[in-house]
C-alpha cells in the first residue's frame, strides 16, 4: 500500500512538474506603470508677430520625456495637436520658453503645449488663445560705429 501511494504521488510530483512550469512572462518593452506626461503653458509676452510661451513639464509619471513644446492653430473649433504647426521645446523635465516667431499681426492663435514619453503624448485639456498686437514690430538697434566728435553710424532692424 506505501508503495502505491509513494508511486501516486511520484508520478503526481512528475506531472505537476512536467506541465505546472511555464516560461516567465515577458511584460513587453517599456516601463511598468509608467504614465503620459504632465505639462502646462503659460503667455510671457505677444507682439505683432511672435508670442513668448513658458512650456513646463512637471510630471514625467514614470516614463523620461524625450520631446516637450507648442503647437499652435488659427481655428478655433479644432483643438492644436502634433498634425498642427509646432515647436519643440526641451527633451526633459524641466521648463523651457520658447518664441514662436513669422506670425500675422492682430489675429487670433490657440496654443497648447504638448510633452511625449514612451507612453505617448499628452496635452492640456484646454486651450489658450492670445491675439497677436496690431501696429508696429519691435526695434532692434545694431552696433554704433564710426563714432566721432560729432557724429555716429548706427543701423536697426524692426521686427514685426
Amino acid at each position: 500500500m506505501k508503495k502505491i501511494i509513494y508511486s501516486a504521488f511520484s508520478l503526481l510530483l512528475l506531472i505537476t512538474l512536467l506541465y505546472g512550469c511555464v516560461e516567465d512572462p515577458h511584460p513587453g518593452g517599456g516601463i511598468l506603470n509608467a504614465a503620459l506626461p504632465s505639462v502646462t503653458i503659460s503667455i510671457e509676452g505677444v507682439t505683432a508677430t511672435s508670442v513668448t510661451v513658458k512650456i513646463d513639464v512637471d510630471v514625467e509619471n514614470g516614463a523620461p520625456v524625450s520631446e516637450c513644446g507648442v503647437c499652435w492653430t488659427t481655428a478655433e473649433d479644432i483643438l492644436p495637436t502634433l498634425v498642427n504647426d509646432t515647436l519643440v521645446a526641451g527633451h526633459t523635465k524641466g521648463s523651457f520658453t520658447v518664441t514662436i516667431h513669422d506670425l500675422i499681426p492682430d489675429q487670433p492663435y490657440y496654443l497648447r503645449p504638448f510633452a511625449t514619453n514612451s507612453v505617448g503624448t499628452s496635452y492640456t485639456e484646454e486651450k489658450k488663445e492670445i491675439i497677436t498686437q496690431d501696429g508696429l514690430g519691435i526695434v532692434h538697434t545694431l552696433e554704433v560705429v564710426d563714432i566721432t566728435a560729432i557724429s555716429a553710424e548706427c543701423g536697426g532692424k524692426i521686427e514685426l
